[in-house]
Protein backbone atom coordinates (compact mmCIF):
# COMPACT_ATOMS: atom_id res chain seq x y z
CA UNK A 1 0.00 0.00 0.00
CA UNK A 2 2.84 2.32 1.22
CA UNK A 3 4.55 1.50 -2.49
CA UNK A 4 1.49 2.35 -4.46
CA UNK A 5 1.03 5.83 -2.62
CA UNK A 6 4.84 6.71 -3.06
CA UNK A 7 4.61 5.93 -6.78
CA UNK A 8 0.91 7.84 -6.90
CA UNK A 9 3.17 10.96 -5.30
CA UNK A 10 5.68 10.18 -8.00
CA UNK A 11 3.33 10.50 -10.90
CA UNK A 12 1.45 13.91 -9.23
CA UNK A 13 5.00 15.13 -8.95
CA UNK A 14 5.70 14.30 -12.44
CA UNK A 15 3.00 15.90 -13.67
CA UNK A 16 3.09 19.18 -11.96
CA UNK A 17 7.04 19.53 -13.04
CA UNK A 18 5.64 18.79 -16.21
CA UNK A 19 2.91 21.79 -16.19
CA UNK A 20 5.41 24.35 -14.99
CA UNK A 21 7.86 23.40 -17.85
CA UNK A 22 5.44 23.96 -20.45
CA UNK A 23 4.08 27.14 -18.79
CA UNK A 24 7.54 28.77 -18.84
CA UNK A 25 8.01 27.40 -22.18
CA UNK A 26 4.71 29.21 -23.73
CA UNK A 27 5.79 32.28 -21.60
CA UNK A 28 9.22 32.44 -23.04
CA UNK A 29 7.35 31.59 -27.05
CA UNK A 30 5.23 34.70 -25.95
CA UNK A 31 8.03 37.18 -25.09
CA UNK A 32 10.02 35.98 -28.10
CA UNK A 33 7.55 36.50 -30.33
CA UNK A 34 6.58 40.14 -28.69
CA UNK A 35 10.05 40.64 -29.09
CA UNK A 36 10.17 40.10 -32.82
CA UNK A 37 7.16 42.10 -32.91
CA UNK A 38 8.79 44.82 -31.05
CA UNK A 39 11.73 44.95 -33.56
CA UNK A 40 10.26 45.31 -36.66
CA UNK A 41 10.58 48.78 -38.24
CA UNK A 42 8.66 49.58 -41.37
CA UNK A 43 6.97 52.90 -43.29
CA UNK A 44 4.67 53.11 -45.89
CA UNK A 45 4.53 55.22 -49.03
CA UNK A 46 1.60 56.67 -51.23
CA UNK A 47 1.98 57.41 -55.35
CA UNK A 48 -0.37 59.57 -57.15
CA UNK A 49 -1.21 60.95 -60.53
CA UNK A 50 -1.70 64.19 -61.14
CA UNK A 51 -2.76 64.09 -64.50
CA UNK A 52 -3.61 61.30 -66.75
CA UNK A 53 -5.65 58.10 -64.95
CA UNK A 54 -6.27 58.93 -61.06
CA UNK A 55 -4.20 56.16 -59.52
CA UNK A 56 -3.13 55.48 -56.14
CA UNK A 57 -0.74 53.26 -54.73
CA UNK A 58 0.52 52.22 -51.32
CA UNK A 59 3.12 50.41 -50.71
CA UNK A 60 4.74 48.93 -47.22
CA UNK A 61 8.06 48.17 -46.34
CA UNK A 62 9.31 46.47 -43.18
CA UNK A 63 13.07 45.81 -41.60
CA UNK A 64 13.56 43.40 -38.97
CA UNK A 65 16.38 40.31 -37.79
CA UNK A 66 13.97 37.73 -38.59
CA UNK A 67 13.25 38.73 -42.53
CA UNK A 68 15.64 38.67 -44.91
CA UNK A 69 15.91 40.57 -48.46
CA UNK A 70 14.82 37.26 -49.87
CA UNK A 71 11.20 36.08 -50.01
CA UNK A 72 9.63 36.21 -46.75
CA UNK A 73 6.32 33.98 -46.35
CA UNK A 74 4.05 36.08 -44.76
CA UNK A 75 5.25 39.24 -45.16
CA UNK A 76 5.62 39.84 -48.94
CA UNK A 77 2.82 40.75 -51.18
CA UNK A 78 2.92 40.47 -55.10
CA UNK A 79 1.00 43.13 -56.98
CA UNK A 80 -1.55 41.45 -58.84
CA UNK A 81 -2.95 43.93 -60.90
CA UNK A 82 -0.41 46.22 -62.30
CA UNK A 83 -1.66 49.37 -63.42
CA UNK A 84 -1.11 51.31 -66.35
CA UNK A 85 0.92 54.00 -64.75
CA UNK A 86 2.10 52.38 -61.37
CA UNK A 87 5.18 52.54 -58.71
CA UNK A 88 5.99 49.58 -57.01
CA UNK A 89 8.60 47.57 -54.86
CA UNK A 90 10.48 44.88 -56.79
CA UNK A 91 11.73 41.10 -55.63
CA UNK A 92 13.56 38.61 -58.70
CA UNK A 93 11.55 40.96 -61.37
CA UNK A 94 8.31 40.23 -60.15
CA UNK A 95 6.26 43.75 -58.87
CA UNK A 96 5.59 44.18 -55.26
CA UNK A 97 2.64 46.35 -52.95
CA UNK A 98 4.39 45.08 -49.77
CA UNK A 99 8.15 43.79 -48.74
CA UNK A 100 10.36 42.87 -45.87
CA UNK A 101 13.92 42.93 -45.86
CA UNK A 102 16.74 42.36 -43.40
CA UNK A 103 17.27 45.37 -40.78
CA UNK A 104 18.41 48.50 -41.90
CA UNK A 105 21.75 49.29 -42.62
CA UNK A 106 23.17 52.12 -43.81
CA UNK A 107 24.46 50.05 -47.30
CA UNK A 108 20.99 49.62 -47.88
CA UNK A 109 19.25 50.47 -51.29
CA UNK A 110 15.72 49.66 -51.98
CA UNK A 111 14.48 50.52 -55.52
CA UNK A 112 11.57 51.61 -57.05
CA UNK A 113 9.87 50.51 -60.32
CA UNK A 114 8.00 53.35 -62.27
CA UNK A 115 5.50 52.72 -65.09
CA UNK A 116 4.26 55.50 -66.62
CA UNK A 117 1.84 55.96 -70.06
CA UNK A 118 2.62 59.37 -70.97
CA UNK A 119 4.28 62.73 -70.26
CA UNK A 120 2.26 62.84 -66.82
CA UNK A 121 3.31 64.13 -63.20
CA UNK A 122 3.21 62.66 -60.14
CA UNK A 123 3.88 62.57 -56.15
CA UNK A 124 5.78 60.50 -53.71
CA UNK A 125 5.13 60.72 -50.21
CA UNK A 126 5.99 58.92 -46.58
CA UNK A 127 2.48 58.58 -44.94
CA UNK A 128 2.85 56.53 -41.76
CA UNK A 129 6.11 54.71 -39.57
CA UNK A 130 6.43 52.03 -37.26
CA UNK A 131 9.44 51.90 -34.68
CA UNK A 132 11.28 54.27 -36.98
CA UNK A 133 12.96 56.33 -34.33
CA UNK A 134 14.95 59.20 -36.20
CA UNK A 135 16.52 56.79 -38.88
CA UNK A 136 16.68 58.76 -41.91
CA UNK A 137 14.44 57.99 -44.82
CA UNK A 138 15.87 59.36 -48.27
CA UNK A 139 14.62 59.27 -51.87
CA UNK A 140 17.07 59.49 -54.72
CA UNK A 141 16.42 60.23 -58.10
CA UNK A 142 19.14 58.81 -60.12
CA UNK A 143 18.14 60.60 -63.29
CA UNK A 144 18.24 64.26 -61.64
CA UNK A 145 21.11 63.11 -58.92
CA UNK A 146 18.69 64.85 -56.44
CA UNK A 147 18.09 63.41 -52.98
CA UNK A 148 14.89 64.15 -50.93
CA UNK A 149 14.16 63.72 -47.22
CA UNK A 150 11.08 61.44 -47.34
CA UNK A 151 10.56 62.66 -43.22
CA UNK A 152 10.58 66.24 -44.22
CA UNK A 153 6.44 66.16 -44.34
CA UNK A 154 6.75 67.39 -47.62
CA UNK A 155 5.35 65.54 -51.12
CA UNK A 156 7.97 64.98 -53.57
CA UNK A 157 6.86 65.61 -57.01
CA UNK A 158 8.32 64.65 -60.22
CA UNK A 159 7.48 64.32 -64.07
CA UNK A 160 8.38 61.16 -66.43
CA UNK A 161 7.78 60.23 -69.94
CA UNK A 162 6.53 57.36 -71.36
CA UNK A 163 7.95 53.79 -70.69
CA UNK A 164 9.22 51.62 -67.42
CA UNK A 165 11.72 53.01 -65.18
CA UNK A 166 13.79 50.21 -63.01
CA UNK A 167 16.97 52.15 -62.00
CA UNK A 168 14.92 55.56 -61.43
CA UNK A 169 14.43 55.72 -57.78
CA UNK A 170 16.29 53.97 -54.82
CA UNK A 171 15.49 54.57 -51.08
CA UNK A 172 18.17 54.51 -48.77
CA UNK A 173 19.06 54.95 -44.91
CA UNK A 174 22.37 56.63 -44.71
CA UNK A 175 22.28 59.33 -42.34
CA UNK A 176 23.81 62.29 -43.36
CA UNK A 177 23.50 66.29 -42.61
CA UNK A 178 22.19 68.14 -45.95
CA UNK A 179 23.57 71.01 -46.61
CA UNK A 180 22.26 74.43 -47.29
CA UNK A 181 22.08 73.65 -50.99
CA UNK A 182 21.18 70.15 -50.34
CA UNK A 183 17.84 71.67 -49.11
CA UNK A 184 17.11 74.06 -51.43
CA UNK A 185 17.30 71.85 -54.04
CA UNK A 186 14.92 69.58 -52.64
CA UNK A 187 11.75 68.31 -54.25
CA UNK A 188 13.65 70.45 -57.47
CA UNK A 189 13.77 68.23 -60.47
CA UNK A 190 14.13 68.47 -64.14
CA UNK A 191 12.38 66.42 -66.72
CA UNK A 192 13.21 66.10 -70.87
CA UNK A 193 10.72 65.47 -73.35
CA UNK A 194 12.45 64.02 -76.43
CA UNK A 195 10.27 64.52 -80.00
CA UNK A 196 9.01 68.33 -78.23
CA UNK A 197 12.47 69.23 -77.01
CA UNK A 198 11.03 70.21 -73.82
CA UNK A 199 12.28 70.55 -70.39
CA UNK A 200 9.90 70.62 -67.54
CA UNK A 201 11.14 71.84 -64.16
CA UNK A 202 8.85 71.39 -60.97
CA UNK A 203 9.80 73.47 -58.16
CA UNK A 204 6.68 72.47 -55.37
CA UNK A 205 9.36 74.63 -52.96
CA UNK A 206 9.06 77.52 -55.29
CA UNK A 207 12.94 77.91 -55.30
CA UNK A 208 13.95 81.37 -57.16
CA UNK A 209 15.38 79.78 -60.65
CA UNK A 210 18.34 82.32 -62.22
CA UNK A 211 19.45 80.68 -64.94
CA UNK A 212 19.25 77.22 -67.44
CA UNK A 213 22.88 76.16 -68.65
CA UNK A 214 23.33 73.57 -71.54
CA UNK A 215 26.68 72.17 -72.52
CA UNK A 216 27.86 69.92 -75.08
CA UNK A 217 29.87 66.90 -73.61
CA UNK A 218 32.72 68.47 -75.57
CA UNK A 219 32.14 71.24 -72.56
CA UNK A 220 31.07 73.77 -75.20
CA UNK A 221 28.37 75.86 -73.63
CA UNK A 222 25.07 76.09 -76.49
CA UNK A 223 22.67 77.45 -73.93
CA UNK A 224 22.12 79.47 -71.32
CA UNK A 225 18.81 80.61 -70.38
CA UNK A 226 18.13 83.50 -67.94
CA UNK A 227 15.07 83.19 -65.88
CA UNK A 228 13.60 85.10 -63.23
CA UNK A 229 10.88 82.48 -61.81
CA UNK A 230 10.24 80.97 -58.87
CA UNK A 231 6.93 79.18 -60.03
CA UNK A 232 5.97 75.63 -58.93
CA UNK A 233 6.56 74.47 -62.59
CA UNK A 234 8.55 75.67 -65.12
CA UNK A 235 8.33 74.88 -68.71
CA UNK A 236 11.13 75.42 -71.45
CA UNK A 237 11.27 74.59 -75.02
CA UNK A 238 15.27 74.16 -76.53
CA UNK A 239 15.27 75.10 -79.68
CA UNK A 240 17.74 74.40 -82.79
CA UNK A 241 19.12 71.18 -80.92
CA UNK A 242 21.29 68.87 -82.73
CA UNK A 243 20.74 64.60 -81.53
CA UNK A 244 23.51 64.36 -78.78
CA UNK A 245 24.49 64.21 -75.05
CA UNK A 246 23.95 67.26 -73.20
CA UNK A 247 24.40 68.43 -69.51
CA UNK A 248 21.87 70.84 -68.43
CA UNK A 249 22.81 72.84 -65.31
CA UNK A 250 19.75 74.55 -63.69
CA UNK A 251 21.11 77.24 -61.23
CA UNK A 252 19.26 79.00 -58.50
CA UNK A 253 19.59 82.53 -57.00
CA UNK A 254 21.69 81.19 -54.22
CA UNK A 255 23.75 79.22 -56.50
CA UNK A 256 23.19 76.01 -55.80
CA UNK A 257 23.04 73.86 -59.25
CA UNK A 258 20.82 71.08 -60.15
CA UNK A 259 22.43 68.64 -63.36
CA UNK A 260 21.42 66.55 -65.60
CA UNK A 261 22.53 64.61 -68.71
CA UNK A 262 19.87 64.48 -71.50
CA UNK A 263 20.23 63.09 -74.70
CA UNK A 264 18.50 64.98 -77.76
CA UNK A 265 17.35 62.31 -80.80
Amino acid sequence: MKTKLLNQKNIWLFMLVLICYTSVSIAQNSSSNNSASDEMQGFKLEFITLDGLEISRELRLSFSSITSDGFDEGFDTKNLNVLSDDLNLVLDGELMNAQAYGPITEDKSVPLVLQSTGNYDFTIQLTSMENMGDQSIRLKDNYTESVYDLRSGDIFQFSSASGSFEDRFNIFFKSQTLSQSDLELQGLNLNFINGSNTMIINNPKNVKISNIEMYAVSGQMVENKIFENENQRVQYTLSHMTAGIYIVRVITETNSILTKKIIVN
